[in-house]
């Protein structure tokens, strides 16, 4: 007897699923109603009865498969949705209605986590194919990801394999600071109002500032506020008051600036711009003093190949540190530079040590450096990175290059123009 199936098209590109082991003997068919069930393929036996309105291929073992939605309301909630395994069995009930992708910060995918949404609006976050729900449905709504067993969610609670970490009371987690064990935190959506506390909560800095930065080298922090609230009109003309604090939170000294102090990696200063003068701290004592010599006094000088055009690197007797491949090479200090080289036929950009090391990874079209942050351009839209490329500050959505002047940096939309300040925040609405 002829059965009534139909068998699903296996030529779906092998390439999507290269991590995960497809089963081609249990494949999905239909029924005359139109129902979706699994059969052996060698055999034509049923193996899953046709109950289901849809029916994916088994891969490592599960099959994502669903019915119809009878409150649907869109086409993305047209199917209620769940996993089997081989056997029938369920994974996760047919009773959801999103899965989705779960990504690092930086676009990197996890093969085997899942972000369930629900039709009330919740979600969870479960590991396949076994099931298990890393994050139960309903607790949180928001996930950053930096690991698959260490995330953050609502910037509230901060998870380290079987470990959580949770903000102060009333404050959010900004920004994680893994190797000394920091949260940068905020406290309300009125700056400023940023501080520091350990990963167990204690509060190191209050919560008051409109930027921290941490100086292992001191060990100290280095704190920076404005009064009032900035406009267009005055984003040019505020004084910023500065704080060194020792690495228990201790007040150790205090002076104004025009613009966010500049430290370099590894050296014990600051320098910062007062009344039209560069002035540098001791950022161990706080103390005044003169423009300091950087701690190897060898400077990065940049050297051009006469034949390719392309550029290098010298020490200062002359001597080749690395090859000349780039096709520009800009120096943020005495240790990093900004390099541009083509690949493919395009131009593209990251951070390099002068020792040749990749900080920032080759991917963006443009970056500029402007006190702590990289302005970068990614598929003709500017966003903002921290110095070190681990964090993507804003999403890049405005259409023109930027600077920070004051902590704030005026930036363009389609919409207008606007302010975002040290941390990617709108302050004025473009």
């Amino acid at each position: 007897m002829k059965k009534q199936y139909l068998f699903l098209l296996l030529c779906i590109s092998m390439s999507i699923f290269s991590q995960n082991i497809i089963n081609e003997k249990l494949i999905p068919f239909h029924d005359k109603q139109g129902k979706w069930g699994y059969i052996d393929a060698d055999s034509d036996k049923i193996v899953i009865a046709a109950k289901y309105d849809f029916a994916n291929l088994f891969e490592s073992g599960i099959a994502l498969i669903g019915i119809n939605n009878p409150n649907a309301t869109t086409l993305d909630n047209k199917y209620l949705k769940g996993y089997i395994r081989e056997n029938g069995n369920e994974i996760l009930p047919v009773n959801f209605i999103g899965i989705y992708d779960v990504k690092t910060r930086t676009d990197s995918i996890f093969r085997d986590l899942k972000n369930i949404t629900f039709a009330n609006g919740t979600n969870g976050i479960v590991k396949l194919p076994e099931g298990k729900w890393l994050v139960e449905p309903g607790k949180y709504k928001d996930f950053q990801f930096y690991k698959s067993d260490r995330f953050l969610a609502d910037n509230i609670d901060f998870f380290d394999s079987d470990k959580k970490y949770s903000a102060p009371k009333g404050c959010k987690i900004k920004y994680i600071d893994f190797k000394y064990r920091f949260f940068e935190i905020t406290k309300g959506e009125t700056e400023p109002n940023e501080g520091i506390c350990t990963w167990e909560g204690k509060i190191i800095i209050e919560p008051k500032y409109i930027d921290v930065q941490y100086i292992s080298k001191t060990k100290t922090f280095l704190a920076s506020t404005i009064l009032g609230k900035v406009t267009l009109k005055n984003i040019e003309s505020r004084i910023i008051d500065n704080f060194l604090f020792d690495e228990n939170g201790k007040q150790i000294s205090t002076f104004k600036s025009t613009k966010i102090p500049f430290i370099r990696e590894d050296e014990v200063f600051a320098s910062f711009e007062f009344n039209n003068k560069e002035l540098y701290i001791d950022l161990k004592t706080g103390a005044s003093i003169k423009e300091p010599i950087t701690e190897n006094g060898q400077k990065i000088i940049v050297s051009q190949d006469s034949k390719t055009g392309l550029f290098g690197l010298n020490d200062k007797q002359g001597n080749e540190i690395i090859k000349p491949i780039y096709v520009q090479l800009s120096a943020i200090d005495d240790y990093t530079l900004i390099a541009t080289k083509i690949v493919d036929g395009k131009n593209i950009t990251g951070v390099i040590e002068k020792n040749g090391k990749q900080l920032i990874p080759f991917i963006y079209q443009s970056l500029n450096y402007s006190y702590r942050r990289l302005v970068a351009q990614k598929n003709k839209k500017w966003g903002l990175l921290d110095f070190y490329g681990e964090e993507e500050i804003t999403p890049f959505i405005y259409n023109y290059s930027f600077y920070f002047n004051h902590g704030f940096a005026n930036v363009f939309k389609d919409s207008g123009e606007g302010i975002i300040d040290f941390f990617g925040k709108v302050i004025v609405q473009p």
